[in-house]
């Protein structure tokens, strides 16, 4: 059975996986087995800002993925500050 990750998915796996082990997010390679996604690749995170001339207040996460035999794909993260901690399980 073939299974499909949605990249948006695989970035919030890897960002609680840091954030519980308390390992720096940014420039760091993380590969999908870390995280249990069961692809042969990794990914990592260029950029984190903070858009704060907007209500209410965003985040935006640059990254890429590498999948084994293929090349780097850049993606663009962006979703209310919320939201975000809300999907990785962060209370304020």
């Amino acid at each position: 059975m073939y299974q499909c990750f949605h990249m948006d998915e695989i970035l919030i796996h890897v960002l609680r996986y840091k954030q519980h082990r308390n390992v720096s997010i940014i420039g760091i390679d993380t590969s999908f087995n870390e995280v249990n996604v069961p692809i042969d690749g990794f990914m990592r995170i260029l950029t984190w800002r903070t858009i704060d001339n907007v209500n209410p207040t965003m985040i935006e996460i640059d990254y890429c993925a590498v999948v084994t035999n293929r090349t780097s794909i850049n993606y663009t993260y962006r979703v209310e500050v919320r939201e975000l901690l809300r999907r990785i399980e962060i209370t304020r």
